[in-house]
């Protein structure tokens, strides 16, 4: 299970980074300046050498990519040797952050700092793998993932620490851009299977609180009243979306409610559950109730 070696050498985006460094050095050794992405790449086998000991990261074969990246930076420039220099002398910079730098090599890189954040990283991963199982935490991890999109790191649980360690680095060496987008999506793809995944155990979940909150209140009850204790203003579909899934369903100009989108991902329910949500809208405004009326499953999938 993917989500069992998250925080782990056998990190499959760890492992890409660890491939790609190994297999490109002979590329920086011609003294021609490399793209911004792989000399991350070589920063981070430097990185690493802060980072917990599990047994692998700092074996043999780490030493011996520490010593090839420790090699290649010295021939990306002038920033590129102050590194190699200072990792020579235990892999700290001996100058801060360059002000107004744009590129990587104008750079020098902080590697004592970015290796107490990678530490800090793989706790927060530990940690997350740790309650993967545990539904609840997944939804309160989700709630405020949709609720805060712009907001990642907020919060004290494992996920937001995750977010801020990623944020912090960045801050160090530079954002997400077009020239580095190979090296970010990398680091930070283990936190897009913690989304992908807490989703799908929260999507779980909220078919599970449907059945227990929402259709058995509807059991039994007269089709003629049926309406009015589903839509009124009080009524329970209200009720449900309000304690369980307001964060994943917003109402739009024209559009009635759709699902919320946040980095291409959404809750996925059923069409005839938006739509259900939607006609209990009008009805809610003072219109009557379709003469047809079928309650819906609310999740599309759902993978135990």
């Amino acid at each position: 299970d993917t989500m069992d070696v998250l925080s782990t050498r056998h990190n499959p985006y760890f492992k890409a980074l660890n491939t790609f460094a190994e297999q490109l050095v002979p590329w920086t050794e011609d003294g021609k300046e490399v793209p911004e992405w792989l000399a991350l790449m070589m920063f981070y086998q430097q990185m690493r050498e802060f980072g917990p000991d599990d047994g692998g990261d700092n074996s043999q074969q780490q030493k011996t990519l520490t010593k090839l990246a420790l090699k290649a930076v010295g021939s990306l420039g002038p920033v590129g040797k102050a590194i190699a220099k200072s990792g020579k002398k235990g892999l700290k910079t001996q100058k801060k952050l360059a002000k107004g730098a744009k590129t990587a090599d104008d750079r020098d890189l902080v590697l004592e700092d970015a290796g107490k954040s990678f530490v800090e990283y793989r706790k927060a991963l530990s940690e997350i793998t740790l309650n993967a199982n545990k539904r609840a935490v997944s939804m309160r991890a989700m709630t405020a993932y949709f609720s805060n999109p712009e907001e990642l790191g907020a919060g004290d649980g494992p996920d937001a620490r995750a977010y801020q360690e990623i944020l912090k680095l960045q801050t160090m060496i530079g954002k997400n851009s077009r020239a580095t987008r190979a090296f970010w999506e990398l680091y930070s793809g283990p936190m897009e299977i913690v989304a992908a995944y807490m989703l799908n155990e929260s999507s779980c979940l909220v078919q599970a609180r449907w059945r227990q909150a929402f259709l058995v209140e509807i059991e039994g009850v007269p089709k003629y009243k049926l309406g009015g204790l589903m839509f009124s203003p009080d009524g329970q579909l209200w009720s449900f979306i309000n304690q369980n899934v307001s964060a994943f369903i917003v109402r739009q100009y024209r559009k009635g409610y759709v699902p919320r989108v946040v980095r291409e991902r959404k809750m996925p329910f059923t069409r005839s559950f938006i739509d259900f949500v939607s006609t209990g809208e009008r009805v809610r405004r003072g219109n009557p109730p379709p003469g047809r009326l079928s309650v819906p499953n609310v999740i599309s999938r759902c993978w135990r």
